[in-house]
Parts: C-alpha cells; sequence; structure tokens
C-alpha cells in the first residue's frame, strides 16, 4: 500500500504504535461480548464446530454496518479480542462467526490439480450445495445459513437492539454487512463480496487459493470473476514476510483490489517465524491505526 493515502492522523497513529515495543500484549478478553453457541443459535444443527460466536454491540457513537468476522483454520471467533473489541469500540456492531474451518484450502485442493476445486471448497463452506467439493458440509452448517440463525436469535433474544435489520428475508442483508476474515476467512470473505454486494470487504493474510503454490503456482479460477462489490471497497493487509508472501500480490492481484487499499506491513515480531507474521495482522496492537484505516474510520484516503 501507498502509506500516502493514510490521513495524517492515522500514519501518526501508527506511527506512535510502532514505538510501543517490539510485540504487542494481546487483550484477551472482549468487553460487553456475548457468546453464542451455534447449536443455541440453531437447535438443529449437529456440528462438531460448535465452539460461541463472539457478537458485540457497538460503543460510542454507533455506525450502522454490521462487521462479520471469519477465522482462519482452526481459529475461534474469541481469539481476535484485540481486533474485536477495536472494531466495537470505533462504533460497529460485530459478529466474529464460527463455521467449518478445517481443513485449510490447500489441503482440500492442492493435490487436485483442477483449478475450479477452490471455488467449489468456498461453496460449499458458504451454502453447502456444491457436491463436487472435496469437503463436506451440510447446508445448515454452512456460513450463510450459520449467520442468518445468528441474526435471528439475537432478533428473538434482544428484540430492542435491531438485529433484524442485517435480515433480507431469510438471507443476510449483505449491502449493510462489512465482510472480513483472516487467512481461510480472507478467502470466504473474498467468495462472498464477489458474488454479494457487500458494505466493504476486509481481507487479512489471505487468500491462498490455487494449486501448486510452492513451486509453479497457478490461481484458482474464481479469483477472476466479476465483483459484485465494487472495486474500491476492497481493502487488504499481509505482512512482507507472510508465510504466503509470495503468494498473496498474485491472489490479491487476480481479485483486482486496488494497489493503494493494500497495507502490506514490515512490523517486525519477537517470534521471527512466517506463521507469527501470519498472525500479526489481526492480532498486535501495533495495527490499531492500521485496522482504522481498513476499516473507514476516520480516513482520508484522497
Amino acid at each position: 500500500m501507498n502509506r500516502r493515502t493514510m490521513s495524517g492522523a492515522v500514519a501518526a497513529g501508527l506511527a506512535l504504535a510502532l514505538v510501543c515495543g517490539a510485540q504487542a500484549q494481546r487483550n484477551n478478553t472482549i468487553s460487553g461480548a456475548e457468546m453464542v453457541l451455534p447449536t443455541s443459535a440453531d437447535p438443529g444443527l449437529k456440528t462438531e464446530f460448535n465452539d460461541p460466536n463472539v457478537v458485540v454491540m457497538p460503543r460510542g457513537a454507533a455506525r450502522p454496518e454490521l462487521v462479520v468476522l471469519l477465522p482462519g483454520s482452526g481459529g475461534k471467533p474469541s481469539g481476535y479480542p484485540l481486533l474485536i473489541s477495536t472494531l466495537a469500540d470505533s462504533g460497529f456492531r460485530v459478529i466474529g462467526l464460527m463455521y467449518d474451518n478445517r481443513p485449510t484450502e490447500d489441503k482440500a485442493c492442492d493435490k487436485s490439480g483442477d483449478l475450479e476445486c477452490h471455488r467449489a471448497f468456498r461453496e460449499e463452506r458458504f451454502a453447502g450445495d456444491a457436491p463436487q467439493a472435496t469437503v463436506k458440509n451440510t447446508p445448515e452448517e454452512g456460513i450463510e445459513h450459520r449467520l442468518v440463525m445468528l441474526l435471528k436469535y439475537m432478533d428473538k433474544e434482544h428484540p430492542k437492539d435491531g438485529w433484524g435489520q442485517y435480515m433480507d428475508g431469510d438471507k443476510p442483508a449483505w449491502k449493510k454487512i462489512i465482510i472480513t476474515g483472516h487467512s481461510q476467512g480472507s478467502g470466504h470473505a473474498a467468495y462472498i463480496a464477489k458474488h454479494y454486494e457487500v458494505a466493504r470487504a476486509v481481507l487479512f493474510s489471505g487468500p491462498y487459493d490455487g494449486i501448486d503454490l510452492r513451486t509453479a503456482p497457478k490461481l484458482a479460477k474464481w479469483l477472476s470473476d466479476e465483483s459484485k462489490t465494487p472495486m474500491d471497497r476492497w481493502y487488504a493487509e499481509h505482512h512482507e514476510q507472510d508465510l504466503g508472501a509470495p503468494i498473496l500480490p498474485m491472489t490479491l492481484g487476480a481479485l483486482k483490489v486496488p494497489a493503494d487499499h493494500i497495507y502490506v506491513s514490515k512490523l517486525e515480531s519477537a517470534f521471527g517465524s512466517t506463521l507469527s507474521n501470519h498472525m500479526m495482522g489481526t492480532h498486535d496492537e501495533r495495527m490499531v491505526p492500521v485496522w482504522k484505516w481498513l476499516f473507514g474510520v476516520a480516513v482520508d484516503t484522497k
């Protein structure tokens, strides 16, 4: 990303954050969060992926959008406390949504030799209606159904809080939703933003959809699909030494994310590993000013 596109206030905030220690301390609590088991929102759901969804109302002046966060492979919504808290403090409602997030996309598709494998993988995880997918989940386990049932549950349990505004009949009102995700979750977020018009798409450390990525990379075909979400609403972040750093410029380029909407972090990790760098974008407090830029909070990008 060309950092000159960030506002002076955000750039100054980032400079200050960079001074605050080589490795940030993680805040493991989310003030005011409601933890809702997927099987509480949908008693008929049968799944091994039943870690609690995280639901947080905005703190301070409320913004109209709902942020839906999809964790990475094997991750839990509660594993992103600082990012969720920052978004809530910035006035967003936030849902950290649990879904079927194992195996990883590369394990599901890398040996298939099929550049359409990832499309089926994403569609199956989203809606459970891709019979050709190498992974299987029921429609009830799909991301869309889980979100619908959670929104209905919140509207029933808290009828004065206005959760129904994020429903359009029996579907999510995607135009009112900012979809974001980390790692595997970023690919699901991108897939949704490709097929539905969303308020904004924010991708952290992904996606990695393609085959032979470590030798002769060939990208998944769905990355080049026409986007229902206008491209000026797409944003992304990754570390320059992320475990997928050689691939991410290719996948983000195929998605057509504007170059000045991509933030490439150079933060130093105390652990010095590509996996640590892969996690820093969603867990390190030095990233707070960048998060606010990515989600359009108090920023001038002109």
